[in-house]
């Protein structure tokens, strides 16, 4: 990533409309016309979440993943840097549904 692309991520980043919180569930992603992908979710938030995959995953792909419990959501991909995705749910999860998901956190 040049530096000024790795500075607009920052600056980005800094925008979130919600904090992350950290916390790691295996799950799948599925690119559009693929299978399931193996992935890891870092952290969350009822907005998105970072990941890490062993896909190459393109910057603005829309993908669906697989929130252990709830089903699949889609999303799409804000960065990729190497074996990491950052993405924005769409939509984003309601209130109630986000806090269960750390009821299944490993």
């Amino acid at each position: 990533m040049a530096s000024q692309g790795l500075a607009r991520h920052l600056f980005e980043v800094e925008k979130r409309r919600a904090t992350r919180e950290d916390i790691f569930l295996r799950t799948t992603i599925r690119l559009p016309g693929s299978s399931e992908i193996p992935a890891e979710i870092i952290n969350v938030s009822r907005f998105g979440f970072m990941a890490r995959t062993a896909a190459i995953v393109a910057q603005e792909s829309m993908i669906d993943i697989t929130i252990p419990g709830h089903g699949e959501r889609r999303a799409r991909v804000a960065w990729a840097l190497g074996n990491r995705i950052g993405a924005e749910f769409r939509p984003p999860i309601e209130a109630e549904e986000y806090r269960l998901i750390f009821d299944l956190a490993e």
